[in-house]
């Protein structure tokens, strides 16, 4: 049996490789701009740069190796570099749909221009407001609504004076009670008293009998045109305030509107959103009562949540294509969702509430998840082949997706 050979021993400076700094161009690593991104894995990386390369649907990219062996990274890079010549994608916000609001409207913006959509909004909001309170409030518009009112008032009463003036030249007198109108018989400009009718000629009490049965029937006419004067008056107190209202709010909707004239349906949105605005202030206004003159209703119209923007996607200061690491790829995490909020023990909703998944944030660059995570989680698969066949993302609950309670 050989014996064994004696260990080998090795001085100090052996035991570490020493570099000459001094044959280096650089100060750290992050400086290197040239060469390639990882040593090694030559096939890998080819493969990985021909997949990523591939910008028709229906291609992507999966990486499998052992543990420890850097695919995550060695992706990251690749994908760092290509995103960076990537455009910026495009924002998606959401906004109220006035005509149904259980479908609000998407709107799609370049980037960054969902914040100045946000911001202007919100400012209208409150800009509108204070125009509109300071417009409504104004004597100006107190005497102009209080010339339309009485208008009408003198019309009624017209009618009534004519009534009367003709009655009362065939000897009957139109009176005023708390429980309406009456009519009674004259002699001498004064009311006849029912003892005195009795004793009248009988020729004499049907010929009055009939005089105020054709004048009932008159004043029954003109108390059922009042319905449609007190709408006419409604309509005309409307159209005043649309029109104070529309002045108020030209200045204020015009920079706005200026601002997204290349986006019809950016314009077309400001558009409708101001016209509900001022359809709702014309409401708060004609049910006010005349103390308030409506101000405090209008301050429920001008809701924030119903005329604010919700932006899904904002890439306002991004550079490049967009590279989403989905740790947790559960259904919800990748679809959206749509929170609701309890009000007077009932959940509600609205395009407020709508919240944006990975696949949304991913939208135009690139999205990356662990296979096996995303096999694990319930619905995820599914839902996420589902969004990449369709081409289109449905945010919905995993059970209404799949047809369970």
């Amino acid at each position: 049996m050989p014996e064994p050979r004696p260990p080998a021993s090795l001085q100090p400076e052996q035991l570490r490789t020493r570099c000459d700094t001094e044959a280096f161009d650089f100060e750290t690593t992050a400086q290197i701009t040239d060469g390639p991104l990882v040593v090694g894995q030559e096939r890998a990386q080819e493969a990985i740069r021909f997949g990523i390369g591939m910008t028709q649907a229906g291609y992507n990219v999966y990486v499998v190796g052992d543990p420890g062996m850097g695919r995550r990274a060695l992706v990251q890079r690749f994908l760092e570099a290509e995103a960076a010549e990537r455009p910026v994608p495009d924002d998606w916000c959401y906004v109220n749909n006035f005509e149904d609001e259980t479908r609000p409207v998407a709107l799609r913006l370049p980037p960054g221009r969902g914040v100045t959509l946000r911001d202007g909004m919100d400012r209208l909001v409150d800009d509108l407001g204070a125009a509109l309170h300071a417009a409504f409030e104004s004597e100006e518009y107190q005497l102009r609504r209080q010339v339309v009112q009485e208008a009408a008032r003198e019309k009624e009463e017209e009618a009534l004076q004519d009534l009367q003036s003709r009655a009362r030249e065939q000897h009957i007198a139109v009176l005023r009670t708390p429980t309406g109108f009456a009519f009674a018989p004259l002699r001498d400009g004064e009311v006849i008293s029912n003892k005195d009718l009795q004793v009248l000629p009988e020729e004499k009490q049907k010929e009055m009998q009939e005089a105020v049965q054709k004048f009932q029937e008159e004043l029954q006419s003109i108390l059922r045109q009042l319905p449609k004067r007190m709408r006419q008056l409604r309509e005309n107190i409307r159209e005043l305030n649309r029109e104070v209202a529309k002045y108020a709010a030209v200045d204020l909707v015009a920079p706005l509107e200026e601002s997204f004239e290349d986006l019809p349906q950016v314009t077309s949105y400001i558009e409708m959103a101001v016209a509900h605005m001022i359809q709702g202030i014309e409401t708060a206004f004609l049910e006010g009562t005349d103390e308030d003159g409506g101000s405090a209703k209008m301050d429920e119209v001008l809701d924030e949540r119903t005329y604010g923007v919700n932006i899904l996607v904002d890439h306002a200061g991004s550079q490049g294509a967009p590279i989403v690491n989905e740790d947790n790829p559960h259904y919800q995490g990748l679809v959206g969702e749509i929170e609701q909020i309890a009000e007077m023990g009932t959940l509600t909703t609205d395009f407020t509430l709508i919240k944006a998944g990975a696949l949304h944030r991913a939208n135009g660059g690139y999205l990356v998840v662990d296979a096996r995570k995303l096999l694990m989680q319930s619905f995820a698969w599914e839902g996420l082949k589902r969004a990449l066949y369709a081409k289109e993302i449905r945010i919905e609950s995993a059970g209404k997706a799949l047809g369970l309670m």
